[in-house]
């Protein structure tokens, strides 16, 4: 990201770049950024394409025309879907990026940035980009760099955040990046008068994600304290959540521990675990702890149980909501 970073601020932007991930926050941030850096939403010099049928061949065209009264054109792709077409379908828009880095970053006059949800790293057109320009995978952050971004963004409202408070809000609503921001402002209003958010702060204001209930729901369930369980069950109730939403949920926390049973047993260490349940290291540690009076069989085992239950209430034969209950206390 520091290169990103670095050339918008410099304006001395590469003939393309590629913004893939799971991280949609940044990747918006990303886009807008360049939008407003070269030319701005309205200008003659933007062009943007979205979805699948794209025209590629209007897009080639577009990458040959001199920019009206400006420097720089700026053609912005999003969820094409060509970084995982078969490379006959893209060598029109190979032939463009050609073009475009034969003129080079000082003498070029235009800039594409695709924003992708996946890609294919072994094709053309990402080895393309690639070579020519700069592809980054925007990935959900760990709890230091969330942490630390969270400061940056309170900052600007004049607020400070105290350590344990960016840690309890990032472990009351998770990693994803919109949510945060959003909960961000939420304490900005409430400690109105005050520079500082504290842990109360965060209390007060921030409520528990759903898939933190269910997290407790499954801890409760483990450790064999079925009155939590479904206190935390009605809790989800009353707030309306979808039975088949929970079992869902319930199913894919059973998964996490299984995963992590198993790759634990294989010595695969915490760090790695992290980037392979796509969480923080932290939730690991909470994951870990949740789930030591449970076996990588056991967990599996619920797992299945879930999925049959799932099935059972797609084919008709149970209600949604008597499956849940059946997947909270029946014995697997």
């Amino acid at each position: 990201m520091k290169t990103l970073n670095e050339d918008i601020k410099n304006r001395k932007f590469k003939p393309a770049y590629l913004l893939y991930g799971e991280e949609d926050f940044l990747k918006r941030s990303y886009r807008n950024r360049f939008r407003e850096a070269i030319g701005g939403e309205g200008s003659a010099n933007y062009n943007h394409f979205e979805g699948k049928g794209i025209d590629v061949e209007e897009l080639a065209a577009l990458s040959q025309t001199l920019p009206f009264f400006g420097d720089r054109r700026l053609l912005m792709v999003e969820s094409s879907g060509f970084f995982k077409s078969p490379p006959g379908m893209v060598d029109t828009l190979l032939g463009a990026l050609d073009a475009a880095a034969r003129m080079g970053a000082d003498d070029g006059f235009v800039t594409f940035v695709f924003v992708e949800s996946e890609v294919d790293r072994r094709g053309k057109l990402f080895k393309k980009v690639s070579e020519m320009g700069y592809a980054v995978e925007l990935k959900h952050q760990g709890e230091g760099q969330l942490a630390t971004w969270l400061a940056g963004v309170l900052a600007k409202d004049g607020k400070r955040i105290q350590q344990l408070a960016a840690q309890r809000l990032i472990a009351k609503v998770g990693d994803d990046m919109n949510r945060l921001r959003n909960e961000a402002d939420k304490l900005v209003a409430y400690t109105y008068g005050r520079d500082a958010v504290t842990v109360e702060d965060v209390d007060a204001v921030c409520a528990d994600q759903v898939e933190n209930k269910v997290f407790d729901m499954v801890g409760a369930q483990v450790s064999g304290d079925m009155g939590r369980t479904m206190e935390l069950y009605e809790d989800l109730v009353a707030l309306r959540e979808p039975p088949m939403r929970i079992l869902f949920l319930l199913a894919r926390q059973f998964n996490q521990i299984w995963e992590l049973k198993t790759w634990q047993q294989a010595g695969i260490d915490r760090t790695e675990i992290a980037s392979r349940l796509k969480v923080p290291v932290g939730i690991v540690s909470k994951i870990s702890a949740q789930s030591r009076g449970m076996t990588a069989s056991q967990a599996y085992g619920r797992v299945r149980f879930c999925l049959e239950m799932e099935e059972a209430v797609k084919t008709g034969m149970m209600n949604d909501r008597i499956a849940l209950e059946m997947a909270l206390t029946g014995d697997v």
